[in-house]
């Protein structure tokens, strides 16, 4: 079973009543208190008495049965660069993927057939810590900025992780909570605020590819 979740679509672990083809979430209390975990448009039930959940508010996500060969042949999956936090993804990797695009390094990052899992916050993150400005050419990048490239890269990702995800609007957890890395920016978001660094740099926000990019000017510079 693949559930792809896309945009707007989260698991939650409960308990629902269905009352009048609408599913009613009785527990957890985090669950039934949130307006984002009402649109419940399929529910498994799971041998331990729990329930599990697909809410999608906008109605994007979609779930796929079929044999494991044919679900892993599909695009969706088939197409998915390597997973940055598999432990036999090394450095050597890394820049062998990156150093061959010639794309605004922002782009390459979060372009899910190059590497997968990095979506706009985290790049913006992965970059301000590597001090990587997010219009440079991704085949311009030296050895060294690519290692610290690298290093950010896992170190935004396990704290993502960590702290359960980014909840800038929809996204909530199994537990129907929020994630804490909202709270733990280091430069998305933050347009018109001093740089962490305190560098004197203001944090700017631009467009790349239809998507905003936020920075610091003085350490991250072109």
């Amino acid at each position: 079973m693949l559930v792809h979740q896309t945009m707007t679509g989260h698991l939650l672990v409960g308990k629902w009543n269905i009352i009048d083809g609408k599913a009613i979430a009785i527990e957890p209390k985090s669950i039934a208190s949130d307006p984002y975990n009402r649109f419940v448009h399929v529910i498994f039930y799971l041998s331990d008495g729990d329930m599990l959940a697909l809410s999608d508010a906008r109605k994007f996500a979609k779930i796929i049965l079929g044999k494991k060969k044919d679900l892993e042949s599909l695009p969706e999956l088939k197409e998915l660069g390597p997973e940055p936090l598999d432990k036999n993804f090394k450095f050597s990797d890394f820049k062998k993927t990156i150093s061959s695009k010639t794309g605004k390094i922002k782009q390459v990052l979060m372009d899910q057939k190059v590497i997968s899992g990095i979506g706009n916050i985290y790049s913006d993150d992965i970059l301000w810590l590597a001090r990587i400005n997010p219009f440079m050419p991704a085949n311009k990048i030296s050895d060294g900025k690519l290692k610290g490239l690298f290093k950010a890269t896992l170190t935004i990702l396990k704290k993502a992780i960590k702290l359960r995800g980014s909840s800038i609007s929809d996204f909530r957890d199994t537990a129907g909570k929020k994630g804490g890395y909202g709270k733990a920016m280091l430069v998305y978001r933050r347009e018109g605020e001093k740089c962490l660094r305190n560098d004197g740099g203001i944090i700017v926000r631009k467009k790349i590819g239809g998507r905003s990019a936020h920075f610091c000017p003085v350490c991250q510079k072109l």
